[in-house]
């Protein structure tokens, strides 16, 4: 997937999260609190970025959280580390983690 589609597709999806919240079933009581062990050995920011959608999807917030944070440091492209603080702020909030959101 390039950059460009990679960014449009990360729109798309965050904005549907924004305006039909009640698609997302995922509640505070579901984030644990334990480290995420990450298995990742030079990965692209684009992997970790996508690694980090497919497990927000399947609920796995903190595995997400932990995979674009993993991103950031990599990315150059302002565009992009502000779609993946976007999908930080987005993941923090549903987890109740309200500071970091911010």
């Amino acid at each position: 997937m390039t950059n460009n589609k990679l960014h449009r597709f990360l729109i798309c999806f965050f904005a549907s999260l924004v305006f039909f919240p009640w698609l997302t079933s995922t509640t505070a009581a579901q984030f644990s609190h334990s480290s995420v062990p990450l298995k990742v050995a030079q990965q692209s920011y684009q992997q970790l970025v996508q690694q980090g959608i497919d497990n927000y999807q399947r609920g796995n917030l903190a595995e997400a959280i932990a995979y674009w944070e993993q991103a950031l440091p990599q990315i150059t492209l302002s565009e992009d580390r502000a779609t993946v603080h976007n999908n930080l702020a987005i993941a923090y909030r549903e987890t109740g983690k309200l500071n970091p959101a911010i």
